[in-house]
């Protein structure tokens, strides 16, 4: 009778046992959705890029690790998405890095206009900065997964912009405290209007002009709402793109392996989509019947102006950390 019972008792934990086996497999495969939030509309290609590390993350973990893209701000604005992210309302996103300047200022040095002349040298700032702006986001929970440059900046008003005094006292869209400061300093009147709604705010008298890229004005069909743009090549800001690290320590090494591949090869095509969209846009804008104007030295001189009064404001207020990785851009653009 007793060794019957201990059949029983080894039968049972045997039984115990194996469903453990089974409920671990079925949870290490069970399919994981997670949320990704993008703020521009899905023509855009930085849009494009984040579906595509989407698809190449499903396709790396045999569809375990499955991630929805909303764009076009469907979940949450521009400036809101880091912080959605951090509260765990997402899981993943893709923010405007200089909209994070208030929390830190290195987070907003590629909104100095001037301080890069080339995808070289924003390249070389990437690198420069990248450890540190790491360090920022892991405070913040969040691990940075690629950063991309929309492309050089040029302004975008109804009416001619020759020198400052053309605009002053005009309405321009600003999006963070950075050019919501150019457009001070511009003399013009900081407006603030999220890129969705743009086309709107144009129509409609509340701008009348604005600095993005020319690589947004054919992705916006921006000649269906302003006349002009002047070629300026200001600077050269980065969208970036992370994860909640509490989601990503979820994550079997496998996926997160996968996660990374996906996101080191997102931001190789990104960069080169960047360069040959920027490339190609002054032409197709021209073709769609914008006038494309290149800057006269004239306004070239009063924007450098600002740029240099712009670095300097942020050198005084910058911390430690990013007066130190400003010092190893410099060295590396030998200046």
């Amino acid at each position: 009778m007793l060794n019957k019972s201990r059949s029983y008792v080894t039968g049972g934990a045997a039984a115990v046992a194996l469903l453990g086996v089974v409920m671990g497999a079925t949870v290490a495969s069970a399919q994981t959705k997670l949320n990704m939030a993008t703020p521009y509309n899905c023509q855009e290609f930085i849009s494009k890029l984040a579906s595509v590390v989407a698809e190449d993350v499903k396709a790396a973990t045999n569809g375990e690790v499955d991630i929805t893209v909303h764009c076009a701000g469907s979940l949450f604005k521009n400036p809101e998405i880091v912080g959605a992210a951090r509260t765990g309302q997402i899981d993943m996103g893709t923010q405007l890095m200089s909209n994070l300047g208030p929390e830190n200022r290195l987070f907003e040095v590629d909104n100095m206009p001037f301080l890069t002349s080339s995808y070289e040298e924003s390249w070389k700032l990437w690198q420069a900065t990248r450890p540190r702006l790491e360090e920022l986001m892991q405070e913040r929970g969040l691990r940075i997964l690629y950063a991309v440059p929309w492309g050089p900046q040029n302004f975008f008003f109804n009416g001619k912009l020759e020198n400052l005094d053309d605009v002053k006292g005009k309405k321009q869209r600003a999006y963070n405290a950075s050019t919501s400061r150019l457009a001070a300093l511009m003399n013009t009147v900081p407006v603030t209007v999220q890129a969705s709604d743009m086309a709107q705010a144009f129509q409609t008298g509340i701008i009348n002009g604005t600095s993005t890229s020319s690589n947004t004005g054919v992705a916006s069909n921006m000649h269906e709402f302003v006349t002009d743009m002047y070629m300026t090549n200001a600077w050269n800001p980065k969208q970036m793109a992370f994860i909640r690290e509490a989601v990503f320590q979820e994550m079997t090494p496998e996926q997160q392996e996968a996660l990374i591949f996906a996101g080191r090869k997102a931001e190789a095509i990104g960069w080169a989509q960047s360069i040959a969209i920027a490339q190609n846009a002054p032409r197709i804008l021209t073709e769609r019947g914008m006038k494309v104007h290149k800057a006269t030295d004239d306004l070239m001189g009063g924007l450098k102006k600002i740029g240099d009064t712009m670095l300097d404001e942020w050198l005084a207020k910058a911390d430690d950390g990013a007066k130190t990785a400003i010092g190893s851009f410099k060295t590396a653009v030998a200046r």
